[in-house]
């Protein structure tokens, strides 16, 4: 929950601040930690896996909401890192979360199944540490004149 905080709080300091670009990726991204926290409370995954419940679906569509919200966020920070030198570490830091989320997804199905945890956390850990930077980086950008 304090990540979503945290987001929220990114979200407050971003307003009419930075490039659209930026703006918009970092408001997806905050919509991605809301699905997600809200989500995966709701409907977490059964004991045994994926049984086909509805508690089941809801959470395998939260997951894919997550995921596309995620990449879709992380991808357009990465362009305003590209058009806008002051706004490069952003981009920098979203490849990096965006390349771990990759490691995580492909990670799971590589690794053998009692591993499957340790990857998935790659995923995982990108986005909240991608979320300590936005605030770290919020907290360097340079007041509006």
């Amino acid at each position: 929950m304090s990540t979503l905080v945290c987001a929220m709080m990114v979200c407050a300091g971003i307003q009419g601040r930075g490039s659209r670009i930026l703006r918009l990726g970092i408001y997806l991204f905050t919509v991605m930690e809301w699905v997600s926290a809200v989500g995966f409370s709701m409907f977490p995954l059964s004991d045994s896996g994926y049984a086909g419940t509805f508690q089941d679906r809801m959470h395998i569509y939260s997951t894919i909401v997550v995921v596309l919200l995620s990449i879709i966020s992380l991808v357009l920070i990465i362009i305003a890192g590209i058009k806008d030198k002051e706004y490069r570490l952003y981009g920098a830091f979203a490849g990096i979360a965006l390349g771990m989320m990759l490691v995580g997804a492909m990670g799971m199905n590589i690794v053998p199944k009692e591993y499957f945890g340790v990857v998935e956390r790659f995923s995982v850990f990108a986005a909240v540490g991608y979320n300590a930077v936005l605030g770290v980086q919020l907290f360097r950008m340079k007041p509006e004149k």
